[in-house]
Order: C-alpha cells, then structure tokens, then sequence
C-alpha cells in the first residue's frame, strides 16, 4: 500500500471517530475472562493510538477501520464467541455478529503484571477486522471460534 493511501485511510480513521486515545476501552465478563482463561480479577480492556494506526494501515480500507473502531467496544462488552487464550503468546480473541452479513474479530493481549509497565494485569487491543458470513461460517466450524453460551 502506497504511503499516500495509509494517509488517507488513517485520516478516515480519525475523522470517523476511530481510536485516537489511550484508555480503557471496555470491561470483559467474569464468564467471558474465565472461558478464554485469564487469571481472577483481569477484566479491563485498553487501546491507544497505534492501534488505530494499526488498524487503518494493516486493513487498507478505511471503512474496515470505521467498521473496527465503530463496534471494538460492544464486541468486547459482549462477545458472541471466543478463541482460548494461548498462554505461549498470551493472545486470545473475541468475535461477535454485528451487522446481518458481518462480524467483528478482536485480537487481544494479556500482558501479566510482572511484565507491565503499570505493575497490574493489562489487556491490549492488538488489532480487530470485520469478518463475512463465510469466514465466520468457516471459523467456528474448524473451532477458531467457540460459542459462549447465553
């Protein structure tokens, strides 16, 4: 992608609301922290401004960033279906149906305390794409995705 076209998209991004802070974005569930395997007391969800530059550049189009950065908050508040927590790599993610054909996958990262700047547990955004209804389709038939059940 030329450099001129991330410019473009990324300013889309910003100026449609996209991810321009950094802060807590959302809170997950007990259930939903315990299902994906996170340790006891490890349910805040931030985001900074490289992940909205990671998601406009790495995406290419801007309207899969607006669709990204317009449904991130709900997709994590309440996720339709999870992908463990891979303990190697401290990644998991979280998809959920937001629109009639499409769906959100969010990729996360626990960093443990001992590894924080802070000191304290952190979940970061690492990046979130739209999903179509044969991808979704595909995932959760080969067990990418797993449902949580209501």
């Amino acid at each position: 992608m030329s450099v001129h076209r991330r410019r473009r998209v990324f300013a889309a991004l910003i100026s449609n609301g996209g991810i321009y802070t950094t802060g807590v974005i959302g809170r997950l569930s007990a259930d939903v922290a315990m299902r994906v395997g996170l340790p006891e007391g490890v349910r805040e969800v931030s985001a900074s401004v490289t992940d909205g530059i990671h998601l406009s550049l790495s995406r290419g189009f801007a309207g899969d960033a607006k669709f990204a950065s317009m449904h991130l908050a709900s997709v994590i508040a309440e996720p339709s279906h999870y992908c463990p927590l891979n303990k190697a790599k401290r990644r998991f993610a979280l998809a959920g149906l937001v629109e009639d054909e499409r769906a959100l996958h969010v990729a996360l990262k626990w960093v443990p305390a001992e590894s924080a700047q802070t000191g304290l547990d952190e979940i970061w955004v690492v990046t979130a794409h739209p999903l179509g209804r044969n991808t979704w389709q595909r995932y959760c038939r080969n067990g990418r995705l797993r449902a949580l059940a209501v």
